[in-house]
């Protein structure tokens, strides 16, 4: 899953901070980017499921302040690697 790494490294460098939809959406594309290059992308649909979750869960805490940064955003991908047993 480097190459996803490195695609999500790429579509976030400009985007440090932004609300739980700005960074659904670059989800949403680098997981086509990547599967235009590799082929389908195993998991998927669990890894949009997975890291919405994360920002609901991480937005109550907040009291509803929509506003994650980049570290978070990759943080949350980094888990659901370790999750599917990817490094």
């Amino acid at each position: 899953m480097e190459n996803f790494s490195n695609i999500i490294e790429h579509n976030t460098s400009e985007l440090k901070n932004g609300n739980m939809s700005a960074y659904l959406a670059v989800l949403e594309d680098s997981i086509y980017q990547y599967e235009e290059r590799y082929g389908p992308m195993k998991g998927c649909a669990y890894l949009r499921n997975y890291v919405r979750s994360c920002f609901r869960n991480d937005l109550a805490k907040k009291g509803d302040y929509d506003s994650f940064g980049r570290k978070q955003f990759k943080t949350y991908i980094k888990r659901w690697f370790h999750k599917v047993g990817e490094r």
